[in-house]
């Protein structure tokens, strides 16, 4: 495997390492760590990748090279700390709008809508999940019980929100 050349010229290259024909040896062994680096870098495993990186030497060809993977690294580090900082705050106002039971209301400043851009940069996010459907189920057992007392007009209120959280559903549509 490419790991295990590394391995080996490196530990060859570290015994026998010195003078002018080791050079082209260095360079691919530097080409190797490259090759690694990337790698690593597009499984995520950003500290291996850095580590791969940060070990071509300054005066090798694809010093150049790893410097940008290093740079690349930073910036995506950055950007995912950032996406986790707005969504943590998100998460919070969306939350204080939750126990306020401000689902739907006033427009843009709901618990609704904030959940709904959570899912545009986390689509797997399970608290905005679980919170959207604890939503339609208010909606639906308050319309339910309106409309089993009768009250239409209050039970169509409820049913429209849940049809604006869920347009979809055949069984609010009836």
């Amino acid at each position: 495997s490419l790991s295990e050349v590394k391995e080996f010229l490196a530990a060859h290259l570290k015994d026998y390492g010195t003078g002018r024909e080791s050079e082209v040896l260095w360079d691919r062994l530097d080409l190797y760590r490259l090759q690694i680096g990337r790698g690593l870098e597009s499984n995520r495993q950003h500290q291996a990748a850095l580590s791969q990186y940060g070990a071509v030497r300054e005066d090798s060809l694809h010093f150049e090279e790893a410097q940008k993977g290093i740079r690349r690294i930073w910036l995506a580090l950055q950007q995912d700390q950032r996406k986790n900082q707005k969504l943590d705050r998100m998460l919070e106002e969306a939350g204080r709008h939750f126990s306020a039971k401000r689902y739907l209301t006033p427009v843009n400043q709901n618990a609704y809508s904030i959940y709904q851009t959570i899912l545009d940069l986390d689509p797997e996010n399970r608290v905005a999940r679980q919170r959207i459907e604890q939503m339609k189920l208010f909606y639906r057992r308050h319309g339910d019980a309106y409309f089993d007392k009768q009250n239409w007009r209050r039970a169509l209120t409820y049913y429209e929100r849940y049809h604006l959280i869920n347009p979809d559903s055949r069984e609010i549509k009836q």
